[in-house]
C-alpha cells in the first residue's frame, strides 16, 4: 500500500533519525513517530498534527496521539515493541499479532515498515562508536560529517558545514534550489546562498575570537542546505533534534542549542514545528509569513526579518501613494506567499484597491497553468500595476511567462524574496524595468567585507559550497588551486549591491541574537557543568530578552511576538547606462510609514502609470458604485445639500452639523454666525419708527372723530364703528415691532395673538358698517319694520362677538402648539433666534383663515351698497380695504410657510405695516381731510336739500355775510339763512345718525325703481352742476389774478413815468446849458424848446391807440361773466324742466305719502309735516 516513493522517503528520514546513538527511550519513541508521520502525510511532521499530542508523548504520556479515527490508541508499551522488532529485524511478526492489526487500522503497512527496517541499522545501546557520533576535534579541523549517510539521491545536497564546539548552532541555508523547468527540487545550485552561509561561519567565528561573548565556551556550527524544499529540511531538522541530546555517556560529545533558518516561510513552518517538540529555539533570517507571530503555534520561533503583515502595509502604501486601485496580485501557494496575500488583500480593502487578477502560484502547476495567468492580465489593459507576494522559485516561473507572452510595460512590485535581487531579475529586464522592490532595510558589516578579501577560495574548506558558488559565477580555478577570484570577488560585488548582500546582516544578527542570550544564560548559571542542565525552554526567554548593537537596527530587540522592529527599503530597477541595478528611492519605518526620497524611473518613462478603473471622485462628490463592475469601478455624484466630503473618492457625504453650513464647493463645514438680533440693527429701527407713526395717526383720527363727532361727515360714518376699526388699527401697528424685536417665548405667542385679534377687530367693524348701510337703504332686508342689528349698542356686541370667537380659537392653538423661541439653521451662514411655529398650517388657518371669511362677507356687502350717493356711500373704500387685507393675509400665509430667520421677521413686520396704512388711508384719509382741511364741504348733505343747496350756490355770484341769493325765473331764494328748511334738513340728518331708519324711504318715495332712477339722474345732475362750479370757480380765480396783475402793472407804469419824467428834465437842462455855453441866449433856447414840443406833439396825435386801457379790460371781462350767468340760469331751467318731469304735481304727492307714513307710525306730529312740506317747497 506504501509507494516505493514513499518508501524512498521513509529510508532517509529513519537514517537520518535513528543510525546515530540511541541512549534514551524519548529519542526512539520521536524517531519512530517521524517514521507514521512520514509514511501518512509524506513527509510532513507537524502540518496536521497538534504539537499538543506531540508533546505528550515525546514527553513520556501514557498514549500517544490517534492517527486515524478508527484506530485504537498506541500506548508506549506497544511503541516499545514497535522498536524492539526494529532492532531485533523481526517487524514481518507484527502482521499478524494485536499491534500489526493496530498499524494496519492507522493506516501504515507491516510489509512497508518491514522494508525501512532492513535499511536501519541500530547499535548497541551501551556502545559509542567514533564513526557515528559527534566528538570533539580541532577547530582548524573542521569536515564534513556523515556524508553520504543521508540517502538523498541529490549528491550536493549532503554536504554539511561543521565546526566543534561545546554548544552548536544548527543554520538551514537554502544552497540549492528546484529545477524552474521541471520542479525538481536540490537540482540549480543558488549562487549567493554560499555567501549567507559564509555569513554565519564569520559570526560564529566573530564570537568565538571575542572573550566578551561566551568566554569559557566554544560556539561551534552545523549548517546544511535544505534545498527549500519540505523533505530535504525534514531530514536536516531531525539531524539537529538528534545533535541536542548528544550529552549521553560518551565523552567529548556536543550539542545544538538553536537552529539559525531557514529562509523560506514554507520551510521554516515545517521545522519550526519539530525543533518546538524539543524545545530548541529557531531565529530565521528570511522567513517573513504573518503565521509565525502566533506564538500559540510557533513558541520557539524568532526572526531577525520583519513580518509580512508590515511588508503588506509598505506595499499598501504605495498602492495608496501612487494611487493604484486597479491592480492584479500574483502569490506562492505557500507559508509564504498565503499569509501575505491575505494581509494584503485585506489592507487593499480599507484603502478601496481592488486586486481584480489574484492568481495563486505553485511548483505544481504547469507551465501552461502559469502562461494563462499571465494572458489574463495581458488582457485587461486597465491593470498597469502587478503586485507579488511569491517565493523565488515561484516568481521565477511567472517572469519566465511573462517573457514569453511579451508581458512588457507593466509595473511589477515584489516583496523581499525578489524585490532587490539582481539574481532573479538577470535576464527579465525588458519585463521588469522600473520595478519596485522592498527590502529589510539593513547595515553591511564591514569588518565582512574584509573577512571575505582575505579568504582564499583555491583552499577555504570551511564552507563546502564556497568554490561551487564562485565558479558558478564565473571564477576559474586550475588543478594548482589558481584562480581569477583570488579575493571573492563576486561576493565582496554581492555584498556592495542592495539585493543579496543584505541578507547577510540578517544571518549576522541572527547567530548573535542565538549566542547573546546563551552568554545571558551562562552567566547565571550556577551549576558546575551547566550543558547536564541545559533547560531550551529556558534559554528561549534569555534569547527573547537579548539587547544589542545590531545591524538591522540599534538597538536589535524581539517583541512580544518574536519580531523585529520593521524597517524596509524601496528600490527601483533602473537602468543606469546599460546597467540594470537597484537604486534605493526610499525607506518605511513602523512610526513614520513611507518616505520617498528620490524620483522613481517608471519603466515607460515620465508619470507613475495609472492603474484606475475610475477617475478620482474629487472632494465635494461621493462615489458610487457601477452595477455589474467590482467595487473600484464607479462614477461620482455632487453631494447634496448641507453635505460635505473632503476627501478624494469618499464613499459618502458626511452631514453638517446644524451649527454649520457647507462652503461653496461642498469641501468643509463652516461654523455658522450667530446673528445679532433686536433693536440696533437699521431695519428693526425703520420699522419701529413706522409702526410708532402709525400708532399717531391712529390716535390722531381717534381724537379728531371724538372732536368732530357732531359734524356731518363723522356722523355719515358711524362714528362708534369707525372708532373700534381705529382700535383694530391700533392692534395692528403694535403687532409689528413685536416680528422685529429679539424673539422670546412671550413674544411668540403674542404675535400670533394680537395680529389675529387686530384683523378681526378691523373687519368685524367694517362688515357691521357695511351690514347697516345696507338694511338702511334695501327696504327688502328691513320690510319697513326697524332690525335690532340697526342700533349701535347692538352692534358693538356683534363686533365684540366675532372678535372673542376669533381670541378663542387663537388661545386654542396657543395651548396645543405653544410657538417657543428657538434657533433657527435654514440660513447658509447664520443662526437666528426665531419663533417656532409648530403645525404651520393649522397656524395660519386660525390667524388669518377666520378674517379672510368676514372679509369675503364683507365685500359682498360692500358691493351690494355700492350705488349709495353721498357721505352714506363708503362701500369703494371699504371694499378697497378688504381687498388689501386679503392681500395681506395671503402674503402672511407665505412668508409663515416658505421663510425663515430675519426674512421672516422683516416680511412680517412690513406685511402688517402695509396693511395698516394703507386701510387706515382708505377708509380715514378723505374724512379726515374734509374734516381738518375743507370744513366748508362738512356740511349736511340729504338727498334732495344737497342737490338744490348746491345747485343755487352754484348759480349765485353775489354773496354776502348773512346770505347768499340766488335768482330763479325772477323769484330771489335764500338758501343760507336760518330757517325751517334748515331745521327740517337737521331732522333728516338725525333720522339717519339716530338709528331710527324706517322712515327715510319717505324721502324719495315708495317705489325702488323710481328710487333708482331718480338717484341716477340726481347723481348725473350733481356731477354736472359741480364740474360748472368749478370752472365758475376757475374763472372768477383767473379774473381776480388779472386784476392783481393789472394792478401791479399800473403801479409799475407810475413809477417807470415818474423815472422817465425825472430824466427828461435832466436832460433838458444838460441841453439848455451846453445851449447856454455855446453862446445862445435865454431867448433863443426857449424858442428851440417850442419847436421840438411842438413837433413831438403832431407827431404823437398821428398815433393809432391800439392797447386798451385797464378800465377797458375790466369792461371785457365783465362781458364775459354776464355771458357765465345766462348759461347758469339755463341749466337751472334744465332743473325745473327736471322736476315738472317726475313731479307734475309739485311735491303734493311727496308730501301726501309721507304724511300718511308719519300717521301710522305715530312718529312725526302734524306741525312738524306741515314745516317738512314747506321746506321740501322752498
Amino acid at each position: 500500500m506504501i509507494s516505493s516513493n514513499m518508501e524512498r522517503k521513509v529510508e532517509g528520514s529513519f537514517n537520518h533519525c535513528c543510525l546515530v546513538n540511541f541512549q534514551r527511550c524519548r529519542i526512539i519513541h520521536t524517531c519512530l513517530y517521524a517514521v507514521i508521520l512520514v509514511l501518512i502525510f509524506g513527509g510532513g511532521v507537524c502540518n496536521k498534527l497538534s504539537e499538543e499530542y506531540l508533546h505528550k508523548t515525546l514527553h513520556g504520556s501514557e498514549t500517544v496521539p490517534q492517527l486515524h479515527s478508527s484506530a485504537e490508541m498506541i500506548n508506549t508499551d506497544q511503541v516499545r515493541e514497535l522498536v524492539d522488532s526494529f532492532k531485533r529485524g523481526n517487524v514481518k511478526s507484527l502482521k499478524y499479532s494485536h499491534l500489526g492489526n493496530v498499524l494496519e487500522d492507522a493506516g501504515l503497512s507491516v510489509d512497508g515498515l518491514e522494508k525501512v527496517s532492513r535499511k536501519i541499522h541500530f547499535p548497541g545501546s551501551s556502545a559509542c562508536t567514533t564513526s557515528h557520533s559527534r566528538t570533539k576535534r580541532s577547530p582548524s579541523l573542521d569536515v564534513d560529517i556523515e556524508e553520504g549517510q543521508a540517502g538523498s539521491d541529490y549528491p550536493d545536497s549532503d554536504k554539511v558545514a561543521f565546526s566543534w564546539g561545546e554548544a552548536v548552532l544548527g543554520g538551514l541555508f537554502a544552497v540549492h534550489r528546484s529545477d524552474t523547468e521541471t520542479g525538481e527540487p536540490c537540482r540549480t545550485l543558488y549562487n549567493v546562498a554560499a555567501l549567507w552561509v559564509e555569513s554565519m561561519i564569520y559570526a560564529v567565528k566573530k564570537i568565538n575570537s571575542n572573550s566578551g561573548v561566551l568566554p569559557n565556551t566554544r560556539l561551534g556550527y552545523e549548517v546544511r542546505d535544505d534545498c527549500s524544499d519540505s523533505n530535504q529540511v525534514l531530514q536536516a531538522g531531525l539531524q539537529f533534534v538528534d545533535a541536542m541530546s548528544a550529552n549521553g555517556s560518551c565523552d567529548g560529545s556536543t550539542r545544538t542549542v538553536g537552529v539559525v533558518g531557514t529562509g523560506s516561510s514554507r520551510t521554516s513552518d515545517i521545522v519550526a514545528k519539530l525543533l518546538a517538540l524539543f524545545d530548541l529555539p529557531q531565529v530565521s533570517y528570511s522567513a517573513s509569513s504573518p503565521i509565525f507571530s502566533n506564538k500559540v503555534d510557533y513558541p520557539y520561533f524568532l526572526r531577525t526579518v520583519g513580518s509580512d503583515s508590515d511588508q503588506a502595509k509598505v506595499l499598501a502604501d504605495l498602492a495608496e501613494t501612487y494611487r493604484w486601485n486597479y491592480v492584479a496580485l500574483i502569490y506562492s501557494d505557500d507559508q509564504y506567499g498565503s499569509p501575505g496575500q491575505v494581509a494584503l488583500t485585506k489592507l487593499f480593502g480599507e484603502i478601496g484597491v481592488c486586486a481584480v487578477v489574484t492568481r495563486k502560484v505553485s511548483q505544481e502547476m504547469t507551465a501552461e497553468e502559469v502562461d494563462s495567468i499571465v494572458e489574463e492580465i495581458e488582457s485587461e489593459l486597465r491593470i498597469q500595476v502587478i503586485f507579488t507576494f511569491t517565493s523565488k522559485s515561484e516568481i521565477q516561473r511567472v517572469l519566465t511567462a511573462a517573457q514569453r507572452g511579451g508581458l512588457t510595460g507593466r509595473t511589477w512590485v515584489a516583496t523581499d524574496s525578489w524585490g532587490h535581487s539582481q539574481d532573479i531579475t538577470s535576464g527579465f529586464e525588458d519585463v521588469v524595468t522600473g520595478m519596485l522592490g522592498v527590502s529589510p532595510r539593513v547595515t553591511i558589516d564591514d569588518d565582512f567585507k574584509k573577512y571575505l578579501y582575505e579568504i582564499d577560495p583555491s583552499t577555504y574548506t570551511d564552507n563546502p559550497w564556497y568554490r561551487a558558488s564562485l565558479e558558478a559565477y564565473g571564477c576559474v580555478f586550475n588543478d594548482s588551486g589558481a584562480t581569477n577570484c583570488p579575493h571573492s570577488d563576486p561576493f565582496l560585488e554581492s555584498l556592495d549591491s542592495p539585493s543579496e548582500g543584505r541578507a547577510t546582516s540578517l544571518v549576522i544578527d541572527a547567530v548573535y541574537a542565538l549566542a547573546y542570550g546563551l552568554h545571558d544564560m551562562l552567566m547565571e548559571c550556577q551549576e558546575e557543568d551547566c550543558f547536564d542542565q541545559f533547560d531550551g525552554a529556558n534559554y528561549l526567554e534569555y534569547v527573547k530578552n537579548v539587547t544589542f548593537h545590531g545591524l538591522t537596527s540599534n538597538p536589535f530587540a524581539f517583541d512580544e511576538n518574536g519580531d523585529p522592529h520593521s524597517e524596509y527599503s524601496i528600490f527601483n530597477l533602473q537602468n543606469d547606462s546599460g546597467e540594470m541595478t537597484f537604486e534605493e528611492i526610499g525607506s518605511w519605518k513602523f512610526e513614520s510609514h513611507l518616505n520617498l526620497s528620490r524620483p522613481v524611473v517608471w519603466s515607460g518613462g515620465g508619470a507613475p502609470p495609472v492603474s484606475r478603473c475610475s477617475e478620482d471622485c474629487l472632494p465635494g462628490t461621493y462615489l458610487i458604485g457601477i452595477e455589474g463592475q467590482v467595487s473600484c469601478c464607479w462614477q461620482c455624484v455632487p453631494c447634496p445639500v448641507n453635505h460635505i466630503s473632503s476627501s478624494i473618492n469618499s464613499e459618502v457625504c458626511r452631514r453638517c452639523d446644524v451649527s454649520e453650513y457647507t462652503s461653496a464647493d461642498h469641501t468643509e463645514c463652516i461654523p455658522r454666525t450667530q446673528a445679532i438680533q433686536g433693536w440696533g440693527s437699521p431695519i428693526n429701527i425703520i420699522i419701529l419708527v413706522c409702526a410708532l407713526i402709525g400708532l399717531i395717526a391712529t390716535m390722531v383720527c381717534f381724537v379728531t372723530y371724538l372732536i368732530f363727532r357732531n359734524t356731518p361727515v363723522i356722523k355719515a360714518t358711524s362714528m362708534e364703528l369707525s372708532l373700534v376699526c381705529l382700535v383694530g388699527f391700533a392692534f395692528i401697528f403694535t403687532s409689528a415691532p413685536l416680528y422685529a424685536a429679539e424673539p422670546t417665548d412671550m413674544t411668540c405667542q403674542t404675535q400670533t395673538l394680537i395680529v389675529s385679534v387686530g384683523f378681526s377687530i378691523l373687519i368685524a367693524a367694517l362688515l357691521i358698517k357695511t351690514n347697516r348701510i345696507s338694511q338702511i337703504f334695501n327696504r327688502k332686508l328691513s320690510d319697513g319694520r326697524p332690525s335690532m342689528l340697526l342700533q349701535i349698542k347692538y352692534q358693538i356686541l356683534f363686533v365684540i362677538t366675532l372678535v372673542l370667537a376669533q381670541f378663542s380659537l387663537s388661545m386654542i392653538y396657543l395651548q396645543m402648539y405653544p410657538s417657543r423661541a428657538v434657533n433657527s439653521y435654514d440660513t447658509p451662514e447664520m443662526i437666528f433666534l426665531e419663533c417656532q411655529i409648530q403645525n404651520q398650517w393649522f397656524a395660519v388657518i386660525v390667524t388669518i383663515g377666520y378674517s379672510l371669511i368676514l372679509g369675503m362677507i364683507c365685500n359682498y356687502q360692500a358691493f351690494r351698497i355700492r350705488k349709495l350717493p353721498g357721505q352714506f356711500n363708503d362701500s369703494r373704500s371699504i371694499f378697497f380695504t378688504i381687498v388689501v387685507l386679503i392681500i395681506v393675509c395671503f402674503v402672511i400665509a407665505v412668508v409663515t410657510l416658505s421663510t425663515y430667520g430675519d426674512s421672516k421677521a422683516l416680511g412680517m413686520s412690513l406685511s402688517v405695516l402695509f396693511s395698516g396704512y394703507s386701510s387706515l388711508c382708505l377708509l380715514f384719509g378723505p374724512k379726515m381731510w374734509v374734516v381738518l382741511f375743507r370744513p366748508e364741504n362738512n356740511v349736511p348733505q340729504s338727498t334732495f336739500e344737497t342737490f338744490f343747496r348746491r345747485t343755487s350756490s352754484s348759480l349765485s355770484p353775489v354773496r354776502t355775510q348773512d346770505t347768499t341769493q340766488t335768482e330763479i325765473n325772477g323769484n330771489t331764494l335764500d338758501l343760507t339763512k336760518p330757517g325751517k328748511s334748515d331745521r327740517v334738513s337737521e331732522e333728516e340728518d338725525d333720522i339717519f345718525d339716530s338709528g331710527n331708519y324706517s322712515d327715510v324711504s319717505t324721502v324719495v318715495g315708495d317705489d325702488d325703481e323710481d328710487i333708482e332712477e331718480f338717484l341716477k339722474e340726481v347723481a348725473k345732475l350733481e356731477e354736472e352742476i359741480q364740474s360748472a362750479n368749478k370752472q365758475r370757480h376757475a374763472s372768477i380765480q383767473e379774473l381776480e389774478e388779472l386784476k392783481d396783475n393789472m394792478k401791479h402793472l399800473e403801479e409799475t407804469h407810475g413809477k417807470d413815468l415818474e423815472r422817465m419824467k425825472e430824466l427828461c428834465r435832466q436832460e433838458k437842462q444838460s441841453v439848455i446849458e451846453i445851449l447856454a455855453e455855446a453862446g445862445l441866449s435865454e431867448e433863443e433856447i426857449q424858442s428851440k424848446i417850442s419847436e421840438v414840443a411842438a413837433q413831438k406833439s403832431r407827431s404823437n396825435s398821428s398815433t393809432d391807440k391800439s392797447d386798451q386801457s385797464p378800465q377797458e379790460r375790466v369792461e371785457s371781462f365783465e362781458e364775459d361773466w354776464r355771458k357765465l350767468n345766462v348759461s347758469s340760469e339755463n341749466c337751472l331751467t334744465d332743473c325745473q324742466k327736471l322736476k315738472d318731469k317726475m313731479f307734475p304735481n309739485g311735491f303734493d304727492d311727496l308730501r301726501q305719502n309721507r304724511v300718511n307714513r308719519s300717521q301710522q307710525n305715530g312718529a312725526f306730529e302734524h306741525d312738524h309735516n306741515e314745516e317738512g312740506v314747506s321746506s321740501n317747497h322752498r
